[in-house]
C-alpha cells in the first residue's frame, strides 16, 4: 500500500495580519487626533478658527468664551459666546450674537480645500437683519471687509468658501430693522432645521416661530446651498414654501436667479384664510370676520423696487356678519387687479336686515400711486354704494397721483332714514329723515397728504340746511377751517332726535314760552345762599387738541321755543388760544353783540369778554324765554370784563372792567322771590295780581384786580325804593354793602339801613347799623329821579362790544393755503356703476 500523502493545511494568518495592519494604519490618524483632543488645549485654536471664518465669510468672528471638543474620532467643535460682525455701516456692531455654537466639519472636503460644515448648531442666537441705504442686505457675505487697526481692508469675494449641509437653530431672536422707517420687527424662533444630503442637493427647511405671540410654522424646499452662495451664478434657484398660522395658509412657489439679493424672482402666491378676523394681529385695523378668503397673485422682478404684480384676485365665501352688524351678511366680496397698470375692480353684495347692500368700485391703476410712476396720468375713482335704501357715490380723478395732489372728486349721498344705518355704523344714529348731501373733495397746495377740502358742500334735511366749505389740515397739530351758511335750523327738533343717541339732552323747559312754575325758581330767582366761586380747573387743555377757524352764518334758528335770527360768528382756535370775534344775533327783543378771547398761556391764560345789547324790547324777549318779568319797557346790557387764570375763582380774583344792566318799565312775578323777601315786598307794595311794578332796576359795577365797586344798584317801584353801594372782594369772597330799602308813604319815605358783610357762604345782615365804608348819599331818597340818571349811564357808556378793543390778543386765523385743483368738466354725479373706458 503506497504511503498516504500529507495534506497541506491552508493558513489564514497572512490575511488577518494584513487586515489588522490596514486597520491600524487607517485608525492611526484618528488615534492621533483623539490623543490631541485629550491632551491639547483647544483654546489655542481660537485665532485660527476666527481667521478661517473671516477668510471664508469676509466678516470678523469673535469667540469670547471657551472652545472645547466633544467626542473622540473626529470630534465636534464647541464655542461659547460667539459674535459675527455686521456689514459695514450697520446699526449694530454684531450681526449675530449667540451663547453657544457647535460645528462638525467634513474631513473629506478639507482634503480638496473646501470647508463644509456637515452640522451647525446655534443656541440662543440674537440675529439682526437689515439693509443699507443702497438696499443691500447684511446677510450678503460677498462684500469687502472694513479695515481693522493695523490691517488693510480686504477686497470683496465672489462667493464664500464656507458651505453648510445641516443647520439647527434653537431659541433664536431675529430682528428685522427697517432703516427707512426706523422701526424694528422682532421674531421669536423656537426651532429652525435646514438639512441637505450634500452641498449640491436641495434643502429642506422646517421652522417654528412666534410673531406677536402667534405661532407660525414654515416648511420649505429650496435649491442647493452651493447655488445660493454662488453670487456669480444665474441659474434659477427653486423655492416652494408654505406658512401656516391662525387658520391661514400661504404658499409661495417659483424661483429666483439672485435669491440673496432678492432679485430675479418669479413667484406665485396662493393663500387661504378660514376666518380673516383671526389675522387681526397682522393688521393695524380690525379685520372683518370674512370666511373662506382666498388670495392669488403673481410677482415678477422687473428690476425696480416694486415688482410686477399681476393676476391678483381676493375673494370671500358667503359670510354671516352678525358680529359686525345685526342682520348683516355678505354674499359676494371680490377684488380683482389684473395688473398694476390696470384699474382695480371691487364688488360687494349682501343684505342688512333683509334690505340689499351693494358696493361697486372702479379705481385707477395702482401703479400710478407707487414711486417711479410716470407723471401726467390720472387716477380714476368711481364708487357707488347702496345700503338699506340709502345711496352713496363718489366719482372723479386725481390729476397728479405721483405728487399726491390734484384731487377733484364729486361725492353725494341720499339717505331716507339715517337710523336704519345704525347696524353698519356700529352705534346708534339719530332718526334723521330725507338727508341729501353733495360736495367736491379737493386737496390743498401741499397735496392731500397735508389736507383735504370739501367744497360746494350742501346738506339738506327737513329740520335744517347747511352749505359751505370745510378744509381739514393734517400734521402734528390738525386743523379745521370752514365757512358755513344756513338759512334755517330747527335746533329743538334736532336736539330731540339726538338726545336718545348721546344721552338726555338739555332741559329746554325753562326756555320755552309759557307760565313759570311757581314751585321751581327760574333764572331771576335769588338763591337762598350765595355759592362760593368754584376753583375747579376749566377744560382749557382741549384748545390744544386742534386748530379751528369757523365762520358761521345762520338766518333763523329755533331753540327753546324761541327764534333767533341773523346769527353770525367767527371762532378761531390757534395754538391754544381762542377768539370769538365777532358774534352777533337778533333776539326777539333786539340785537346782541359779544366778543370772547382766551389766551394761550396754559398756566394762567388771560380771558376777556365783551357783551353789548342796547334797547332790547322787554316784552317779546321775556315772553320768548318765559321769564317772570313782563312789561313794555327795555333791557340794556353792557359788559367789558377781563381777567386771568384757569379757574373761575382765579379769573374772578383778577377781574378788571365794568358791567352794566338796566331794566325799565317792568313787572316782576312775586313768586320768584324768596318767601321772606316776598312777604316783605307784598307788605310794602302789594302790587296787582301778585306782581310788582318796577320803574327801573339798574346795576353798574366796576372791577379792579378782583375788587368790585358798586357804583349804582337801584330798584325803584311805586311804593318801594332800594339803593345799595359798597364793595365785593372776589379774591377773598367777602363783601361789604350798604343797603337802604325805603318805603314810600304819603309823606317822606321811611329808610331802614341794613349792612351786609362777611364771607359769601356766611353773610351777616345788621339792621340800622352804620356803614362799614365811606358814607354815601342817595338823592333819590329825597325825591330826586332814581331811574333817569342810572339808565342813562348804562345806555350811553361808549364801550360796546363792536367798538372797544379786547384786552387779550386775538388768536390768528388759520391759513389753509390756496386750493389747487386742475380744471375738469365734471359730469353730474350718478349713483350707478360706471366703468372707465379701457
Amino acid at each position: 500500500m503506497p504511503p498516504r500523502k500529507r495534506r497541506r493545511r491552508r493558513s489564514y494568518k497572512r490575511p488577518i495580519q494584513i487586515g489588522i495592519g490596514a486597520a491600524l494604519v487607517c485608525a492611526l490618524p484618528f488615534m492621533v487626533l483623539a490623543m490631541l483632543v485629550a491632551t491639547v488645549n483647544p483654546n489655542r485654536f481660537k485665532p485660527r478658527i476666527e481667521a478661517a471664518v473671516q477668510q471664508a465669510l469676509g466678516r470678523e468672528l469673535s469667540i469670547n468664551g471657551d472652545v472645547s471638543f466633544s467626542g473622540t474620532f473626529w470630534p465636534t467643535l464647541i464655542a461659547d459666546d460667539v459674535a459675527l460682525a455686521n456689514a459695514a455701516g450697520g446699526t449694530r456692531k454684531e450681526m449675530v450674537r449667540l451663547d453657544e455654537m457647535m460645528m462638525d466639519i467634513s474631513p473629506v472636503s478639507l482634503l480638496i480645500g473646501r470647508i463644509v460644515l456637515t452640522n451647525l448648531v446655534l443656541l440662543r442666537p440674537d440675529i439682526l437683519l437689515e439693509t443699507d441705504t443702497a438696499g443691500v442686505g447684511n446677510w450678503q457675505f460677498d462684500r469687502s471687509v472694513p479695515a481693522r487697526p493695523g490691517l488693510p481692508a480686504q477686497p470683496a469675494r465672489a462667493a464664500p468658501r464656507l458651505l453648510l449641509e445641516t443647520l439647527h437653530i434653537h431659541d433664536a431672536r431675529v430682528t428685522w430693522r427697517d432703516r427707512a422707517s426706523g422701526t424694528d420687527t422682532v421674531f421669536d424662533i423656537n426651532r429652525v432645521s435646514a438639512t441637505a444630503t450634500s452641498t449640491d442637493s436641495p434643502v429642506t427647511l422646517n421652522a417654528e416661530m412666534a410673531i406677536q405671540r402667534q405661532e407660525v410654522q414654515i416648511t420649505a424646499q429650496t435649491g442647493p446651498l452651493s447655488r445660493l452662495l454662488d453670487a456669480a451664478a444665474q441659474t434659477p434657484w427653486g423655492l416652494f414654501m408654505t406658512v401656516d398660522t391662525s387658520g391661514a395658509k400661504l404658499t409661495v412657489s417659483g424661483s429666483a436667479t439672485r435669491p440673496l439679493e432678492l432679485k430675479g424672482y418669479s413667484l406665485r402666491v396662493d393663500g387661504v384664510v378660514a376666518d380673516l378676523s383671526q389675522l387681526d394681529w397682522l393688521s393695524p385695523v380690525p379685520l372683518p370676520p370674512l370666511k373662506g378668503v382666498t388670495l392669488t397673485a403673481k410677482l415678477f422682478d422687473q428690476g425696480g423696487p416694486v415688482p410686477d404684480i399681476s393676476g391678483v384676485s381676493i375673494q370671500a365665501s358667503p359670510t354671516n356678519l352678525e358680529r359686525v352688524a345685526s342682520g348683516f351678511s355678505i354674499d359676494v366680496a371680490r377684488i380683482d387687479a389684473p395688473r398694476l397698470t390696470e384699474p382695480v375692480q371691487v364688488d360687494v353684495e349682501g343684505a342688512l336686515v333683509g334690505a340689499p347692500v351693494k358696493l361697486t368700485a372702479t379705481l385707477g391703476a395702482p401703479a400710478l400711486l407707487l414711486p417711479g410712476a410716470r407723471p401726467g396720468q390720472k387716477f380714476l375713482v368711481n364708487i357707488v354704494g347702496e345700503a338699506v335704501g340709502a345711496t352713496f357715490g363718489a366719482r372723479g380723478e386725481i390729476f397728479s397721483p405721483t405728487n399726491y395732489s390734484g384731487m377733484d372728486i364729486a361725492v353725494a349721498a341720499r339717505i331716507p332714514d339715517l337710523d336704519r344705518l345704525s347696524p353698519l355704523a356700529g352705534t346708534r344714529l339719530p332718526a334723521l329723515k330725507s338727508i341729501a348731501f353733495s360736495g367736491r373733495l379737493t386737496d390743498g397746495f401741499r397735496g392731500f397728504l397735508g389736507g383735504i377740502g370739501l367744497h360746494d358742500a350742501k346738506l339738506e334735511l327737513p329740520e335744517a340746511d347747511l352749505q359751505g366749505d370745510v378744509t381739514l389740515m393734517f400734521g402734528s397739530r390738525p386743523g379745521v377751517k370752514t365757512t358755513l351758511f344756513s338759512r334755517r335750523i330747527d335746533a329743538d327738533t334736532l336736539v330731540t332726535m339726538f338726545a336718545p343717541v348721546v344721552g338726555s339732552g338739555p332741559d329746554m323747559a325753562g326756555l320755552s314760552a309759557g307760565s313759570p312754575d311757581p314751585s321751581r325758581p327760574l333764572l331771576l330767582a335769588p338763591r337762598p345762599l350765595i355759592t362760593a366761586i368754584p376753583d375747579t380747573p376749566l377744560p382749557l387743555r382741549v384748545l390744544d387738541f386742534a386748530d379751528l377757524d369757523v365762520n358761521l352764518t345762520v338766518g333763523d334758528m329755533l331753540l327753546g321755543g324761541t327764534t333767533y335770527s341773523d346769527i353770525s360768528g367767527h371762532l378761531v382756535v390757534h395754538d391754544g388760544a381762542l377768539t370769538l370775534d365777532p358774534f352777533a344775533m337778533r333776539l326777539p327783543g333786539g340785537r346782541i353783540e359779544a366778543r370772547l378771547a382766551v389766551g394761550s398761556n396754559q398756566t394762567s391764560p388771560p380771558v376777556a369778554l365783551m357783551l353789548h345789547a342796547p334797547n332790547l324790547e322787554l316784552k317779546p324777549l321775556m315772553e320768548a324765554f318765559g321769564w317772570p318779568v313782563q312789561g313794555a319797557g327795555t333791557v340794556d346790557v353792557d359788559a367789558n370784563l377781563h381777567g386771568q387764570g384757569n379757574t373761575l375763582h382765579a379769573i374772578a380774583a383778577s377781574l378788571d372792567g365794568h358791567v352794566g344792566l338796566g331794566i325799565a318799565d317792568a313787572e316782576v312775578d312775586d313768586n320768584v322771590l324768596d318767601p321772606a323777601l316776598r312777604a316783605l315786598v307784598i307788605a310794602v307794595d302789594p302790587g296787582e295780581a301778585g306782581r310788582t311794578k318796577l320803574r327801573c332796576a339798574v346795576l353798574q359795577a366796576d372791577a379792579s384786580r378782583g375788587m368790585v365797586t358798586l357804583g349804582t344798584l337801584v330798584i325803584d317801584s311805586t311804593r318801594f325804593l332800594l339803593n345799595a353801594a359798597g364793595t365785593v372782594n372776589l379774591a377773598d369772597e367777602i363783601m361789604a354793602l350798604q343797603v337802604r330799602p325805603m318805603m314810600r308813604t304819603g309823606g317822606p319815605g321811611v329808610v331802614v339801613p341794613v349792612r351786609v358783610d362777611g364771607a359769601f357762604r356766611d353773610l351777616k345782615f345788621t339792621r340800622n347799623a352804620p356803614s362799614s365804608g365811606p358814607a354815601v348819599t342817595f338823592p333819590s331818597e329825597r325825591g330826586a329821579d332814581a331811574c333817569g340818571p342810572a339808565l342813562a349811564a348804562v345806555r350811553t357808556r361808549p364801550s360796546g362790544a363792536a367798538a372797544a378793543p379786547l384786552a387779550v390778543s386775538p388768536a390768528a386765523p388759520l391759513a389753509a393755503g390756496p386750493t389747487v385743483v386742475t380744471p375738469a368738466a365734471q359730469a353730474p354725479l350718478s349713483l350707478s356703476p360706471r366703468r372707465p373706458t379701457q
